[in-house]
């Protein structure tokens, strides 16, 4: 019996030293997408673009999908630009829905596939109202990412969290510009 159990401890030891490097490089393979910048800052009116971009895959991907929300409140999507280069054979730029925030479907196809880091898309931004969001993507279940080998890929998807600043008002400028030249005159008082 304790010949069986010593066996049995052996066995379970080279398991895990054998299967160790496979966790490990499991745990390496990031497959992330990402939109950058990761956090921006901009006052109303302006324009913000984002970069949606694929880093890390292992494996050479034929395509995917992915829809996006935001407060559409703080921001307004002016236009989508899939990456032409990257994706010859097929994209589309989604349905946008500005009411709620969110484009949904928007879609890539390549016949040469793309491993390592990608560019997938541009979203450009027009900042609406003062406010905080995160623009978020999520997968679209109708084209998910798909490698050579015609085998889904679990992805890693990484938002941007966007504030919109007030613009000052013009009489706030001037308010201010008479606050700084008062400053000498009550300085030489003193």
């Amino acid at each position: 019996m304790q010949h069986h159990s010593r066996f049995a401890a052996r066995c379970a030891t080279l398991t895990l030293a054998l299967a160790a490097p496979l966790l490990a490089g499991t745990a390496l393979a990031a497959d992330d997408v990402r939109l950058g910048p990761a956090t921006a800052t901009l006052p109303s009116g302006e324009t913000l673009q984002l970069s949606v971009g694929g880093e890390n895959f292992a494996s050479l991907m034929l395509g995917g999908g992915l829809s996006f929300s935001w407060d559409p409140d703080v921001l307004d999507l002016a236009s989508v630009q899939v990456d032409a280069a990257t994706w010859e054979f097929a994209r589309d730029g989604g349905l946008l829905d500005a009411a709620a925030g969110t484009l949904t479907g928007m879609y890539f196809a390549s016949f040469n596939g793309h491993a390592g880091s990608f560019p997938i898309a541009t979203l450009r931004f027009v900042a609406d109202q003062p406010g905080i969001t995160t623009v978020a993507m999520s997968l679209f279940p109708s084209q998910p990412f798909a490698n050579e080998m015609g085998e889904v890929v679990d992805v890693n998807l990484f938002g941007s969290r966007v504030t919109v600043t007030a613009v000052p008002e013009p009489g706030a400028w001037a308010l201010l510009l008479a606050g700084l030249l008062a400053l000498p005159r009550l300085s030489g008082r003193r």
